[in-house]
């Protein structure tokens, strides 16, 4: 039995699944085995991942797509690994964080599940277009979180949770399995374990997240069910007990209520955009009222009702790709053997 299995959704992946498996594959730790669950691709995603050769690389295909949440399912219970250490087909990982997750495992017995920090890129990794904030303690140092915790630990770490990418199970500690919700369906699974364990973060960036081809943009019916209810629903199963009300409810309003940048992405790539925008903006009113009075709140939603489609999509991936890198402190990625990120005053 390997340390470790990397669990794999795929699902018409050829574009960028080399990249990622390459990635994987160059870790100075290979005591690994690579679980591939694929959703019934027709593309050339298989052929793609059979020509690398590798016998750690495990292949399983579904005669039916199944979907996100199922096929992640599949591919967690598939692995043979006390731990499970997720990938999206694609993202990168840096140098050296398969090595360094198994030892914080080892290190710490009592913790069940393993986040980090990540950052976003569009074109090339080299260029961040966001970042996920890390804790205020030295690089590469590990944070536990649990129960006890200082809410705003908390809210970091829940900060990270939007993706998949470099999240590490316990399989021992898990006590909810992946969720059919499609935004926090691996949420369920990690965040279950923070109940009578503790969750680790490691202070420096493991993984570069591509964001031009997130179901996102390109699956307009995850969207159907409301994302700000699927997460709310999260911490009203999770956190149920009396005793985690206030956790609970500060959960909702500082982290669920508070992502308007999701309303952007209802507004562009919904089915029913102006529907579904005014579904998730009562939601969020009604369990946050002092969104009426936030000045972001309310211009997010100006921007999502009077804009139309075709100039606010082009004005995002303006913002995205040029006011927002501006934004972002230095960080690092290590990534074959030296930090890959370029700023401004670099290029």
């Amino acid at each position: 039995m390997s340390r470790i299995s990397i669990a794999v959704p795929t699902y018409n992946g050829s574009r960028t699944i080399i990249e990622m498996l390459e990635s994987v594959l160059s870790q100075s730790f290979s005591d690994f085995e690579i679980v591939i669950s694929d959703d019934n691709s027709n593309d050339d995603t298989i052929k793609k991942i059979e020509s690398l050769g590798d016998s750690r690389i495990k292949i399983f295909q579904s005669s039916e797509n199944k979907g996100y949440p199922g096929n992640m399912r599949k591919a967690y219970h598939l692995c043979s690994s006390p731990l499970v250490f997720l990938m999206a087909q694609d993202d990168l990982l840096a140098d050296n964080v398969i090595a360094d997750t198994v030892k914080f495992f080892d290190d710490h017995p009592n913790a069940g599940a393993l986040s980090r920090p990540y950052y976003a890129f569009d074109e090339t990794p080299s260029k961040p277009i966001r970042y996920k904030k890390t804790f205020d303690i030295p690089h590469g140092e590990y944070k536990i979180i649990n129960k006890k915790s200082d809410f705003n630990d908390v809210l970091i770490l829940l900060n990270t949770m939007d993706q998949l990418s470099g999240l590490c199970y316990r399989k021992s500690m898990v006590t909810i399995d992946f969720h059919d919700d499609v935004f926090p369906c691996h949420v369920y699974p990690f965040l279950s374990v923070i109940v009578n364990n503790d969750i680790g973060f490691v202070n420096n960036y493991t993984i570069a997240v591509r964001v031009n081809s997130s179901q996102c943009i390109s699956t307009s019916s995850i969207y159907d069910k409301s994302p700000v209810a699927s997460w709310l629903e999260l911490f009203d199963t999770i956190f149920h007990e009396e005793k985690y009300k206030e956790l609970r409810n500060r959960a909702k309003g500082e982290f669920v209520c508070s992502n308007w940048i999701g309303l952007l992405q209802i507004r562009n790539y919904s089915k029913k955009p102006y529907y579904y925008l005014l579904r998730e903006y009562f939601t969020m009113v009604k369990v946050k009222p002092l969104n009426l009075i936030h000045p972001l709140f309310i211009l997010t939603m100006l921007l999502c009702l009077f804009t139309p489609r075709r100039a606010l999509v082009p004005f995002v991936n303006y913002v995205k790709n040029n006011i927002s890198p501006m934004t972002i402190e230095p960080i690092e990625f290590i990534f074959n053997g030296a930090n890959i990120i370029k700023y401004k005053k670099d290029v």
